[in-house]
């Protein structure tokens, strides 16, 4: 929001001032030096995840959205929350490309706990890209 507002001219609300005090609140729990299960290079990569996210969103609003008219949309995404992860568990992420081509992009991502190979949770998302007009 702060990138798009100074990169694109973007206008910002008092709601999203707020979702984006509470989402800096969020990383800064989620990096919380205090938290002993929480390495450095995790937090560093935490944050690194969300600008990276931010910038991406940015600017594909900037050179896509508003210049030629067309925007990636998800229009089905499934969430599942099998089993829960104790903190200093380890987990692998699995991606898995279902199919895509020129309009479209069908992905699920698996989150498995390394010791007990249980499935934990998963994430299926279908994305269109389309044309604005």
């Amino acid at each position: 929001m702060v990138i798009a507002y100074f990169w694109i001219n973007e206008s910002v609300t008092f709601k999203q001032i707020v979702g984006l005090i509470l989402g800096f609140i969020g990383v800064i729990i989620l990096v919380n030096p205090q938290n002993s299960a929480a390495t450095l290079i995790s937090s560093i990569s935490c944050l690194f995840a969300a600008a990276f996210y931010s910038l991406s969103t940015v600017f594909i609003q900037k050179n896509s959205a508003k210049t030629n008219k067309r925007s990636t949309m998800v229009v089905e995404t499934r969430t599942t929350y099998n089993n829960e992860v104790k903190q200093g568990e380890e987990v692998e992420i699995n991606l898995t490309f279902f199919d895509h081509d020129k309009k479209r992009l069908h992905f699920k991502m698996e989150m498995i706990e390394k010791n007990s190979r249980k499935l934990s949770a998963t994430l299926e998302s279908l994305s269109l890209y389309i044309d604005l007009d």
